[in-house]
Formats: structure tokens, sequence, C-alpha cells
């Protein structure tokens, strides 16, 4: 089992988890920040047959509460160490690889995420492929390419620095999120939650590594002005040969927009189709918010739809080599 799966009757219940014995293919879902697995639980429910999907729960979030977040997460930091950040993205794909590799074993998977968990699916993906582990598809919605800068140093320094309310307050500016009404309880968390999210995201990736310094710049005031200044930096790592790039995004997304979205083809393993198929797909979905492209049912279709063309293709290889 995954991590959080051992929660007894809650994750079942909530839909979180249902074993296929049967599937031909493993599908891992990562979501974005300050969500849990209930989030994206229709992921589960609407699967075919032939697909068994998999949740995977970030640390210190849902079922898995009681792990530590990032220490990016903090309020008050002193100030933005770029280095120590890399590394804590790194130890997170490090683990969720572990974890997911162990759990696909040998049989053929994709990975899918949605926001933030878009860009630890593509570090997973590097990671495992480099282990021998090609997934058959790498399934990114709502989320900028990697190699997509769109924070500076500057505007990191001051989420470092700021405390819950302030972060709060920079995150809910532009109008793309709300967190004015997010509850007095909970805001010391969402703060966190969004603050480690960001910072971890904020590095691009280029010139053949994942994580590269971060622009330069003034600091943007708000979640709004983060996209006045992006920038895109070449040659980010693509992904394996055999594993098609799918990319999802909206033509309202006012937190990813679809042009940054549509950019996940600088990742893609080439130019060439992978076996007379395409190794990008981009879709564009209209007048759906950020939110809800997460599982919105264009998207899972289109997911399914990639993920069982792969695995038919990949099938066929292994039946032509025998």
């Amino acid at each position: 089992t995954m991590p959080g799966e051992n929660s007894g009757p809650r994750v079942v219940s909530s839909g979180c988890f249902l074993a296929k014995p049967d599937a031909r293919v493993r599908l891992f879902v990562l979501y974005g920040v300050a969500d849990v697995t209930m989030s994206v639980a229709k992921w589960v429910e609407k699967a075919p047959d032939w697909l068994e999907v998999r949740l995977v729960e970030l640390p210190g979030h849902g079922f898995r509460t009681k792990e530590p977040l990032p220490p990016c997460a903090a309020d008050g930091q002193p100030g933005l160490d770029e280095a120590a950040i890399a590394t804590q993205r790194q130890d997170l794909i490090s683990q969720l690889s572990n974890e997911i590799g162990e759990a696909a074993g040998d049989a053929p998977f994709a990975l899918y995420g949605f926001s933030f968990g878009a860009l630890l699916a593509y570090g997973i993906c590097l990671r495992l492929t480099s282990e021998g582990k090609v997934p058959l598809v790498l399934a990114a919605a709502a989320r900028g390419s990697p190699n997509c800068a769109t924070l500076s140093r500057a505007t990191c320094e001051l989420l470092c620095r700021a405390d819950s309310e302030a972060m709060l307050a920079w995150q809910g500016g532009g109008g793309s999120f709300s967190t004015s009404n997010i509850p007095t309880h909970m805001r010391p968390r969402a703060a966190q939650l969004f603050r480690y999210g960001l910072l971890l995201g904020a590095a691009p990736s280029g010139n053949g590594v994942l994580s590269t310094t971060l622009p330069g710049g003034a600091a943007a005031k708000d979640q709004g002005e983060m996209l006045n200044e992006v920038e895109f930096r070449d040659g980010p790592p693509r992904v394996g040969a055999g594993c098609t790039v799918v990319a999802v995004g909206s033509d309202v997304d006012r937190v990813w927009p679809d042009r940054l979205v549509q950019r996940w083809a600088d990742v893609a393993a080439s130019a060439e189709p992978i076996g007379g198929r395409p190794s990008f797909v981009g879709k564009t979905l209209h007048d759906v918010e950020h939110m809800k492209v997460m599982v919105h049912p264009t998207t899972m279709e289109l997911v399914a739809a990639e993920v069982g063309a792969r695995a038919m293709e990949k099938a066929a290889e292994v039946a032509g080599q025998r």
C-alpha cells in the first residue's frame, strides 16, 4: 500500500482507494497545494476497469497530517536560502519516487499531476526514468511547464519572511484564490501549505538540471502580479523515450494561463511521434476555472485515453520482442 492507504475504513469510505488486482495499468494521481486525496477521489470513481488509480497523499496532508512539511513552510523565516529549498524539493521528489516506484512494481504505470502536483510528477518521472522505470504517460493539468519561471528571488524573499496573515493576503491578491473565507483555526496551516508549494515550485528547470537559480526583479505585491514577468529556461530535462506528455489547461485559468501550460511540449521526449503517435498532446478546456480542471470530465477522459493507447502500444512492443 501507499502511505495513507493504510488508514483503515476512512480511506475506503471516502473513495480514496479501490484495489483492482486485475487492472492492466496503474495511474498515480498528485493533487495541488493545500489539497488532499479526497479532492481527487473522482479519479478513482471514474476510472475504467482496466485502470487502477492510486491517489498520492503528500506528507503533511490529509491522512499523512502528522508527517512534517518541508522546512520552507514555516512562518517568518530569516530569508531565502535557495540551495536549501532546492534540496527540500529534491528530497520530497525522492521520497515520493520511492513510494510510487515500490507501489508500481513491474507493471505499466502513468503519472498525473494537478498544479503543484504536476511539477512533482515531472520530477518523479525523471527520477524513476533514471532507475529504468519509464512511465507510459506524464500528464500535467493547470500548471506552467517546469522551465517556466514566474517568481523572482525578491518575491520569494518576501514570502519567506511573511507571517501567516501576510502570506494569505499575498496569495489572495489578484482574485485567483479566495483566502478571506478560510476559518481562523485553519489559517496558519493554510499559509504554510501555500508558502511551501510556491517556494518549492519557484525554481525553474533548464540547462539540464531540475532546479536553476531564480530570476531577479522586484517583488510581486500579490499573487495577481506574479505573471507579469515570465521567463522560460532553455534545455529542461526531457522525459524518457516512450513517455507521452499530456498537458491540460483552460482559457480562463488566471493561476496558470493556458499559454504557459502548453509549454509542457518543451519537456516531451522529442518533437517526433512515438510509435506513430505524437509525443506531446495538448488540450485547452473552455470556461473551466483553475481548481475545476483537476477533476474535469474531459481531463480524466483524455488522460485515460492516452494511457490506454500507450499501454496497448507497449503491449505490442513486448509481444514483438518475444
